[in-house]
């Protein structure tokens, strides 16, 4: 006997009764929501982040522009593409009160630096500190020196502040290198949240 097999409503496959169990670690492994209706012997998949909001601030160039926004828009089309519904919002912008997920990315240039470092905030709230280690664990692959500090403001805020400081002597294709990196392993720390 098969089972069908749908993802996001449609439907995909069909499997041997017989591999329902393997096909569930699979799944719960690689973060899909698995939802089995032994009745109509049928599968229903979907993005582990179906209905998860995760929240990303700009935190300090103004809106719309700055290595910032290039961040979080490419964060955005990774984690949007996962089917989370993502917010990107300016710092000054009314944030909303919910959401799975929340980091704030801002950038700095320095003249006195030679080497780009990242810089994330740690706080006493539970579900900023999940993220941080996860966030943390993905941009340590950047290859960009990571550190990670007590913050000295919103303790407890679920909001996690990850700093950017580049040399004020980068150059374009020096900054964009950067901007992916980080867009990359900034959205795959989510995931890996989730």
């Amino acid at each position: 006997m098969d089972v069908e097999v749908y993802y996001e409503g449609q439907r995909r496959e069909a499997v041997p009764y017989s591999a329902l169990p393997a096909l569930h670690l699979f799944c719960r492994q690689y973060g899909f929501q698995f939802h089995w209706d032994p009745k109509q012997k049928r599968i229903d998949l979907d993005s582990g982040l179906k209905g998860k909001v995760c929240l990303l601030v700009a935190g300090g160039a103004e809106e719309g522009g700055g290595l910032e926004h290039e961040v979080l828009s490419l964060v955005e089309t990774f984690l949007s593409s996962f089917g989370a519904h993502v917010l990107v919002q300016h710092k000054k912008t009314r944030l909303p009160a919910a959401s799975d997920s929340a980091l704030r990315f801002t950038v700095k240039e320095l003249r006195a630096l030679d080497e780009p470092r990242l810089i994330l905030f740690q706080g006493e709230n539970e579900r900023r500190r999940a993220l941080l280690n996860h966030v943390f664990q993905e941009l340590k692959q950047t290859g960009v020196s990571c550190h990670i500090r007590m913050s000295k403001q919103e303790k407890t805020s679920s909001i996690l502040p990850v700093q950017l400081h580049i040399p004020l002597q980068f150059g374009p294709s020096e900054k964009q290198d950067l901007v992916e990196k980080i867009a990359f392993f900034l959205a795959s720390g989510v995931l890996c949240f989730f």
